[in-house]
């Protein structure tokens, strides 16, 4: 009985640490998998809010713009 547990081929215990060793490299393998992902959104987030800055200054020089031709009036 304790051989069939301890036995270090084919135990009870050995092959639960295995199940358990292959189950961990998959949740790792998982979690490079989403960390790749995030950072594929944070870039392509980063350059959206780039481009919106971009879009707010530009719509803020023809504000200013606009508004000293106002005042030529």
């Amino acid at each position: 009985l304790t051989d069939s547990l301890t036995n270090t081929t084919d135990g009870v215990l050995t092959q639960r640490k295995n199940t358990l060793d292959s189950q961990i490299r998959q949740q790792n393998a998982r979690i490079s998998s989403f960390d790749e992902a995030l950072g594929r959104k944070r870039a392509r987030l980063e350059a959206q809010f780039l481009a919106m800055e971009r879009a707010i200054a530009s719509l803020q020089g023809q504000q200013a713009a606009l508004g000293s031709l106002a005042s030529i009036r």
